[in-house]
């Protein structure tokens, strides 16, 4: 990509000599926009929006002036995430912007109701036994076993499995058991969560 020349055109120069560096100036730019955004030489209904966001990671915190927040990234053993600071108070605290890993609902005997993010498979085991593979890559490997499951059933009725509990087993698999108010084990419609921050 080439090279932006600030302060362009010099008053005493030849049209001869700025017009090229006026053009490389405008192409890198547009090159520069086009990046995050479609480009302005785009001149489709696009042209202006974003197509996607980059954030380095690589950047100190900031500290966003009263009335503001921001957002950045912070790159940890090899990990990037996104993060929301909210405005400069002293001990701002940082909010990871995506906790939520993996997601899915699930029919009484393990079968995907609609598409699930993140979650490989789910297996009935035996009554209410539930045990999940998650897609590869999806915690982060610094933290791999610190991650928390939340499962709420999705039974109606006038004595719904109200009682689910996860278990976290490795980086890539996890249980969720299902119980009812007698707290036996019982298959049962449900949805499940997993949180890492």
């Amino acid at each position: 990509m080439a090279s932006y020349i600030r302060n362009q055109p010099v008053a005493t120069d030849d049209l001869s000599v700025s017009a090229p560096i006026l053009s490389g100036n405008t192409n890198k730019a547009d090159d520069s926009f086009g990046i995050d955004h479609f480009q302005f030489s785009d001149l489709t209904t696009n042209n202006g929006f974003h197509k996607k966001v980059t954030l380095p990671g690589s950047l100190a915190a900031p500290t966003p002036a009263a009335g503001f927040g921001d957002m950045y990234a912070v790159t940890t053993a090899s990990i990037t995430k996104p993060i929301w600071r909210r405005d400069g108070l002293a001990g701002t605290p940082e909010f990871p912007m995506l906790p939520i890993k993996a997601f899915g609902s699930y029919s009484s005997t393990g079968v995907a109701i609609g598409t699930p993010s993140n979650i490989f498979s789910c297996t009935n085991v035996s009554t209410g036994r539930y045990d999940f593979v998650l897609s590869a890559n999806v915690l982060d490997p610094a933290g791999a076993a610190n991650y928390s499951i939340f499962a709420a059933s999705n039974k109606a009725g006038s004595n719904p499995a109200t009682i689910l509990m996860g278990i976290p087993l490795t980086a890539t698999t996890f249980q969720v058991f299902s119980r009812d108010h007698a707290n036996v084990l019982t298959d049962s419609e449900f949805s499940v969560m997993v949180l890492q921050l």
